[in-house]
């Protein structure tokens, strides 16, 4: 694992530039790359502007990646592993815990120009027109979404859910509503989408406890 995956969160990668310093020229290149492309997006992101902002050569970029695809394929696993890493601080074992467990989005929620989560955006931006990013922007999503099931069927068993409670059906949901609600925050420069979504969750499990 690199020093990059093992020490970062998220929204570390995101905002704080003293985490960029001293890395490795891949981890590097992937740390800036996250974060312009969550500014400027994919297509404003050059290769040029990376390797200006990260003080790489072009030399050193293609030692480490093949081409542009492969690298923005990169910085989507970089993005969800970073993710999921600050999520299992939260775990979600009672109702008590929902708070807690959603705080990370509504932290991403409330990043400088309400930017939200970085996989969602770059995965449109370049879905379905790329299939090679499509298809890494959909594994990085399953891995979310695979991640959420978990924790929810955790709840469910511990607060005896309902047996009609589908973790997996409820986690697609919830994984749409969060990236909906995120590029409502980009649009509307407001966190209180992030919010709704995760009140209206507290309600609808609060109603499957016995």
């Amino acid at each position: 694992m690199s020093q990059l995956k093992e020490r970062l969160t998220l929204t570390d990668l995101l905002t704080r530039d003293d985490v960029l310093e001293g890395l490795a020229t891949k981890d590097a290149l992937l740390a800036h790359g996250v974060r312009l492309i969550h500014h400027f997006g994919v297509h404003g992101t050059s290769i040029g502007k990376l390797l200006d902002a990260a003080n790489k050569s072009k030399s050193q970029f293609y030692f480490h990646f093949d081409d542009k695809d492969e690298f923005v394929c990169r910085v989507l696993e970089l993005e969800m592993t970073t993710m999921l890493k600050m999520k299992r601080r939260f775990p979600l074992e009672k109702m008590e815990d929902l708070r807690s467990w959603f705080s990370p989005y509504i932290e991403l929620g409330s990043l400088p120009g309400n930017l939200g989560c970085p996989v969602g955006p770059a995965a449109t931006e370049m879905s379905p027109s790329n299939e090679r990013v499509r298809a890494e922007a959909r594994r990085q999503f399953e891995r979310w979404e695979t991640k959420i099931a978990e924790d929810l069927a955790t709840l469910a068993k511990n607060e005896r859910f309902d047996d009609s409670f589908c973790p997996r059906t409820v986690a697609r949901n919830l994984a749409c509503s969060i990236q909906g609600a995120f590029m409502f925050g980009r649009v509307f420069q407001d966190r209180d989408f992030i919010e709704g979504v995760r009140d209206n969750l507290i309600r609808e499990l609060e109603r499957l406890r016995p």
